[in-house]
């Protein structure tokens, strides 16, 4: 649906722009019989502009982790890839993982994650 109709039907229902997304998206307030709601509205290419963010940094972090044999990680599987290795070995790397124990892993193991802070860039 696109964009413009669902801010149009939000507004006939009596729903107002209450805030933005990070990225602009309106999200919109109001209520439906005696239901208070907060609707976030999306350009309908958002979930294809996220997937191709998403697939850039997976190949990011495949190349990261071919090259890097020593991080002994498996292939990503969403975005994220597993290594062999513990959170300190991979710090002694220069790789900041997660303890797969915070995932309910075994110890040993860490997560590595595609996905980069707002800070990263």
């Amino acid at each position: 649906m696109p964009l413009s109709l669902v801010v149009h039907t939000l507004a006939e229902l009596g729903f107002e722009k209450c805030a933005e997304l990070p990225w602009g998206s309106p999200i919109f307030e109001g209520t439906i019989g005696v239901r208070a709601l907060r609707v976030a509205a999306e350009h309908a290419s958002r979930p294809r502009e996220v997937g191709a963010i998403l697939g850039q940094r997976v190949r990011w972090l495949e190349a990261l982790t071919s090259a890097r044999p020593e991080l002994k990680a498996s292939r990503c599987i969403g975005y994220l890839a597993i290594s062999a290795r513990s959170f300190e070995e991979l710090l002694e790397l220069g790789i900041l993982g997660v303890p797969a124990p915070v995932f309910g892993g075994p110890e040993g193991l860490s997560v590595l994650s595609s996905l980069e802070s707002r800070e990263a860039r």
